[in-house]
């Protein structure tokens, strides 16, 4: 359960740190999406891991 925990942890505060970085970088639109993305990236993979927690009945 630790273990689970952790990994939905990682990619959760990732869409935090992503979104931040971001807006640090909004002078510069490349790198502005590029992070936005990283953060859409994170938040779909959280989903998925709760998804899979859901599923195996481990909630």
């Amino acid at each position: 359960m630790y273990e689970e925990g952790s990994q939905i942890r990682r990619p959760a505060k990732s869409i935090v740190s992503n979104i931040v970085e971001s807006f640090g970088l909004r002078r510069y639109k490349n790198e502005f999406i590029q992070f936005l993305t990283y953060a859409i990236a994170s938040c779909d993979e959280t989903k998925v891991l709760l998804e899979m927690l859901l599923g195996t009945g481990s909630h």
